[in-house]
């Protein structure tokens, strides 16, 4: 069942297979602006939760922490366990 106006998930590593700390920041998207809510930082894996007005659009993004220098681009391996928003736009 999903809880309305909650934004949960995981991030079980990187594609790359190597082990970064990562940052997420939740945006909330006000025409052309985006508006920091949250900023959370996890190390190589854990969860995040954001509490937030269930009726507006918002923005997560999710960056490794610090300069990588690989030649392929980390991306996190995420898991969305609950979505209680309107929208929401993964960066």
């Amino acid at each position: 069942m999903i809880e309305p106006g909650v934004i949960f998930g995981c991030i079980w590593g990187c594609s790359c297979g190597g082990n970064h700390d990562w940052e997420v920041r939740l945006y909330e998207i006000c025409g052309d602006e985006r508006i920091l809510l949250y900023c959370e930082n996890i190390c190589s894996c854990g969860c995040f939760r954001f509490e937030v007005p269930c009726e507006d659009c918002y923005a997560l993004e999710i960056c490794p922490v610090g300069a990588m220098r690989r030649s392929k681009p980390c991306r996190p391996m995420l898991t969305l366990k609950n979505v209680g928003v309107l929208n929401l736009i993964i960066d």
